[in-house]
């Protein structure tokens, strides 16, 4: 008897294996497809972080540059436009007055007109502290390659004409 005792152990043991077995393989695929949607997820988060640091990135680069880029618009252009007007010397080393007299008489002219030309065919906005953080770089690139149309000795010849036509209107 005790062997049909046992026998009938054993069977049930064997059953309650099964439901075991049964009941880890469901577990598993429970657990199995638990992690295929938060991989799923993870994979949805990963995108809709990468998409918002694009829409930052694009807001930063629409902002209007800073204070110091703007500073450092205003000194190339100042820089340009004096490397364009250099001063000439004369045999003893000393800066030539008339060079003195072309700088100040053609600064403002030729800084204007620059300003102007960066609008017109850089990315500079009309007002330049409105240019786009993404433009800096290429306003910066225009200014130093700037040259005025038809060249410096044509754009003095250029402004003095427009002094002329302001004395006669004025005499």
């Amino acid at each position: 008897m005790s062997n049909k005792n046992e026998i009938e152990q054993l069977i049930e043991l064997s059953k309650e294996n099964m439901l075991t077995s049964t009941n880890l393989n469901r577990q598993m695929g429970v657990l199995n497809t638990a992690v295929k949607l938060l991989e799923n997820r993870q994979d949805d988060t990963d995108k809709e972080i990468k998409n918002m640091k694009g829409k930052i990135q694009g807001l930063e680069d629409d902002t209007s540059i800073t204070g110091s880029q703007r500073k450092q618009i205003r000194q190339a252009i100042a820089i340009r436009t004096s490397k364009l007007l250099e001063l000439r010397y004369d045999k003893t080393g000393k800066v030539a007055p008339e060079s003195i007299g072309d700088n100040v008489r053609y600064r403002k002219g030729f800084i204007s007109r620059c300003y102007n030309d960066c609008k017109t065919n850089s990315r500079m906005a009309d007002s330049y502290v409105d240019t786009a953080k993404r433009d800096f770089d290429a306003v910066m690139e225009f200014i130093q390659d700037w040259i005025p149309p038809g060249g410096v000795e044509s754009y003095k010849d250029y402004l003095d004409q427009i002094q002329e036509e302001k004395a006669k209107m004025a005499g």
